[in-house]
């Protein structure tokens, strides 16, 4: 394996609308498997939801807000105690592969549903100078409030943020709140789409 085919830290667009995210996890393949497909222990990671295991079947995700941070805090505002996620399993192969459509992703019945995304990201210094120096964002007191799983990914901060950084990471279908550790060269992302009262 060489440079330009290893995963690296974080993920590799394989298509315009398609990341592959692929890990070495520690632990026996079926408890990998058992933390994909069982409800409880996904709604430590991700979100709870039954999920019948055949290829066509529908999957409703369901993240409860206020247990999206350990310890608990206020969930962001605008946004409901729960949201659920209308998905279907795709392809199955016990063990191996699952894939899932992402809130049904092209169903143009589902428009207008919330749909968000966190990220943590990595920059180099060169490119948080840029960001400092284009976008001008100031000092917060506020904290990004991101999933469980990214939370131990979070730097102490101080934060800085402000409208022209948010806009530069937000399109007309989503709304994004970017968070600019200059210390430690981290960013951190949560969008949002269809969601009101978000800016």
């Amino acid at each position: 394996m060489n440079s330009t085919n290893r995963p690296n830290d974080y993920g590799e667009l394989i298509e315009p609308t398609t990341l592959r995210i692929q890990r070495l996890l520690p632990g026996p393949i079926e408890r990998i498997w058992a933390y994909l497909t069982d409800s409880d222990l996904r709604s430590k990671w991700l979100a709870a939801g039954a999920m019948e295991m055949k290829v066509g079947a529908p999957v409703e995700l369901v993240w409860r807000n206020d247990e999206l941070n350990d310890p608990p805090a206020k969930r962001p505002e605008g946004f409901p105690e729960e949201h659920r996620m209308q998905s279907r399993i795709t392809e199955l192969d016990p063990l191996r592969k699952l894939s899932i459509t992402w809130n049904n992703s092209g169903d143009p019945s589902l428009a207008g549903k919330v749909n968000w995304i966190d990220a943590v990201v990595k920059l180099s210094p060169a490119e948080t100078t840029r960001l400092l120096a284009e976008y001008h964002p100031v000092a917060t007191d506020r904290q990004p409030m991101v999933q469980k799983i990214l939370q131990s990914e979070l730097p102490d901060g101080p934060y800085l943020t402000g409208p022209e950084l948010d806009k530069h990471f937000s399109n007309p279908g989503m709304s994004t709140q970017a968070f600019l550790d200059r210390d430690q060269n981290v960013l951190v992302l949560t969008a949002a789409s269809g969601a009101r009262g978000l800016s």
